[in-house]
């Protein structure tokens, strides 16, 4: 098995957090980045500004149009622009709006958490600003689903999934991270130079089914690849991909260590087959040559006598004869019985182990 055709892809991510990401510890909008969060809003009237826990800002676009999507569990902080700033709290308040939960009330702005809704929805934030006149409309669309924190390699990563999204990479996660684990330790039982000790009654060629799933392998990776770029986050897929490399990396080490260790014992074994074979040769040699030369100095006796009593008489082939087909039949039926027994393939075989080619 060459260990290079192993084209795993490996990520272990389960979801151990389901519900709100980490929020803002303190508020995110304050007198001194008033200008930043403000600089993307219409520059008419007043405009609330969402704040997210990564820094990007959500604005009024000047339309009637949705351009942004929330989950349930997201935090932020609503502030309200004016003029290219922010607006303390104190100069307006914010009312009831769908899908939204003001839990804090700071200086410039409002901790906001997006909550549980059954199908999707639209928070509209314009109507609920109060105490101020002429304000720009900011809606979100809020979709059932969570904010969920993945697990990669031991760092832990937050992506924003539906629920739909979940179900698929929770199911594709479990399918892959099982097939791994059987691939690894159908791998590290192969691998006897570590001194593991696999249980004896299980032969390798059924340990080579549970390391030959690359297929299903790459098909669940994929799956999880898939959410994972759906979801946008990229630290999560750069994660995955380096926990990946070191998965397929163990596993590579332990099928290369397991492929030298059995080349080791092919090449000990095959010496042990030539070295009999040629003792059996040159046994065989010995005694048909000892015997030949015993057989012919007999002939050749018997034809000097004759030849001491009649000139006439002279060597010839044909005393010889009997002994050449006695090799002949000794040569055919030895052949025979490799060929019958299927002993040439064990054989070259060996030779090959020994001589590489």
């Amino acid at each position: 098995m060459r260990t290079a055709r192993l084209t795993l892809g490996v990520v272990v991510l389960s979801l151990v957090v389901v519900g709100a990401a980490a929020g803002p510890a303190s508020a995110q909008v304050d007198s001194s980045n008033g200008g930043e969060v403000c600089a993307d809003a219409p520059t008419t009237g007043d405009s609330p500004v969402i704040v997210l826990p990564d820094g990007s800002y959500i604005h009024p676009d000047g339309s009637s149009n949705i351009e942004s999507t929330l989950l349930p569990g997201t935090e932020g902080d609503l502030a309200l622009c004016s003029g290219g700033d922010v607006e303390p709290t104190g100069a307006w308040s914010i009312g009831d709006v769908r899908g939204i939960s003001v839990d804090e009330t700071d200086e410039y702005s409002y901790r906001i958490t997006v909550t549980d809704v059954t199908e999707r929805a639209t928070a509209d934030f314009g109507p609920a600003v109060q105490n101020r006149d002429n304000v720009n409309d900011l809606r979100v669309n809020i979709t059932p689903g969570r904010v969920a924190v993945t697990q990669i390699g031991g760092e832990s990563y937050p992506v924003t999934i539906n629920d739909t999204d979940r179900g698929r990479l929770l199911d594709a996660n479990e399918e892959y991270e099982s097939t791994l684990d059987e691939m690894e330790t159908g791998a590290r039982e192969l691998n006897n130079t570590e001194g593991y000790d696999p249980n004896g009654s299980v032969s390798n060629g059924e340990r080579l089914p549970r390391i030959d799933q690359t297929d299903t392998v790459n098909q669940s990776y994929d799956e999880i690849q898939s959410v994972l770029f759906s979801a946008n986050t990229t630290d999560a897929l750069d994660a995955s991909e380096n926990y990946r490399s070191d998965r397929l990396e163990g596993i590579e080490n332990h099928l290369e260590s397991a492929k030298q260790a059995l080349t080791e014992q092919t090449r000990d074994a095959a010496v042990g087959v030539l070295g009999n074979f040629f003792a059996v040769l040159l046994v065989g040699a010995v005694l048909g040559g000892v015997g030949g030369r015993f057989a012919t100095n007999r002939i050749l006796s018997s034809v000097e006598a004759e030849r001491r009593r009649s000139s006439a008489v002279d060597f010839r082939p044909k005393h010889l004869a009997g002994q050449v087909a006695i090799a002949l039949v000794l040569v055919v039926g030895a052949l025979a019985l490799a060929l019958t027994q299927d002993l040439l393939g064990p054989l070259g075989a060996a030779i090959e182990a020994v001589i590489p080619p």
